[in-house]
């Protein structure tokens, strides 16, 4: 099984990019506090394992993208309660994102998760 860019046969880019480095402009005073809002979900619940900071930066009516994932700021707690070993909060990533997007009210991260081939586990 390949990867999008494998498939589509485009070079492997990775090397050159670096967390926050896919933008091409500044982003706005508003765009900037909406990822840092999204850092915090992304680096510091889901990787340091802060559950009690959704309730500073998520609405209790959160939609969550994913079905695996009950919605609501509730849904999500109590589904990542399982997962969460809180660790000491530090500014830098465990796992950096590659990418990150922002626009507007839209924050995109694109992230590299790296598992077993499911066609030959052996990749």
């Amino acid at each position: 099984m390949k990867n999008a860019q494998e498939a589509s046969g485009a070079p492997n880019t990775n090397a050159d990019t670096k967390p926050h480095g896919g933008s091409t402009g500044t982003l706005t005073a508003q765009e900037k506090k909406n990822q840092d809002i999204a850092d915090i979900e992304m680096r510091d619940i889901l990787q340091y394992g802060h559950l009690e900071l959704a309730d500073n930066v998520m609405a209790t009516g959160y939609i969550q993208h994913n079905p695996n994932v009950p919605g609501g700021r509730d849904g999500f707690k109590n589904f990542f309660a399982r997962f969460a070993k809180p660790t000491e909060l530090k500014p830098e990533w465990k796992r950096p994102p590659v990418l990150v997007l922002t626009s507007g009210n839209i924050v995109f991260y694109l992230v590299e998760n790296e598992g077993k081939e499911p066609v030959d586990p052996a990749k």
